[in-house]
Parts: C-alpha cells; sequence; structure tokens
C-alpha cells in the first residue's frame, strides 16, 4: 500500500479492539507514518498474570480478568496456572471477561502467603507508576 493514502486512524481503531491491546483510548494505539518507508505502530499490551486452564485449553489472563490468547499447545510458561473444571466455563472465549469474583479468588490461591488476609486488589494504569 501506498503510505500517502494510508488510513492510519482506521488500523489503530482496529487494532484498539484486539483482546491483548489495553485500554480504548488514543494512548492505547498510535499508527503513525515516517517517510519515506516506513509504518511505526506503537501499542500498550495488557500483561498476563496467569493461565486460566479449562480442559485441554490454556487461556493467558490479565489482572481485570480479560482472556488474552490461548496459550498454544506445548509451550511453557512461567506463569501461575488455575484450573477451572466449571461445566459452564467450557464457553469462555479469548476477548472475553472472567467474572471480577473468580479472577480476584484466582489471584488470592496463587499468590505467596501473606501475614494477613487480602482486602482489595487495586489495578493501577501503567502510566501511574512511571515517574
Amino acid at each position: 500500500p501506498n503510505l500517502f493514502v494510508l488510513d492510519t486512524a482506521r488500523l489503530a481503531v482496529a487494532l484498539r479492539t484486539l483482546p491483548a491491546v489495553e485500554g480504548e483510548g488514543p494512548e492505547a494505539v498510535s499508527v503513525r507514518v515516517a517517510l519515506p518507508d516506513r509504518l511505526i505502530v506503537e501499542v500498550r499490551e495488557r500483561t498476563p498474570i496467569l493461565v486460566w486452564m479449562i480442559g485441554e485449553r490454556r487461556l493467558l489472563v490479565d489482572v481485570e480478568g480479560v482472556l488474552l490468547a490461548p496459550l498454544p499447545s506445548g509451550a511453557t510458561s512461567a506463569l501461575p496456572v488455575v484450573v477451572d473444571q466449571r461445566r459452564d466455563s467450557a464457553r469462555l472465549a479469548v476477548g472475553e471477561r472472567l467474572d471480577p469474583v473468580d479472577i480476584a479468588a484466582a489471584i488470592r490461591s496463587v499468590l505467596p502467603p501473606l501475614n494477613r488476609p487480602i482486602s482489595a486488589i487495586v489495578a493501577v494504569p501503567e502510566s501511574r507508576t512511571r515517574r
């Protein structure tokens, strides 16, 4: 395609629909042309924190419970694994969100023991953690 006529805004909108992209605003995805021959794409990705296993399927999950992508067969991961044996879970697909109670329980189950009970899990946007 000709970079002069490439609709970078349309490309950015399409990329924002991917489950692995964190956020829906313009800060989540940037697509721009760098002449003479480059297309620069910047994407803020969600970070998987565990593997959600349903039967033989293994899905990467972020802290918000978003099912990001399948873990390919034969691939290994250092992430903790949560095995979900509930019949209703068989319908879960990439892009869906786990119930907040389920993800909170899963996170508690894989965290190392603490001296006190967990009262809340708070996700802080990445922009607020960098200084």
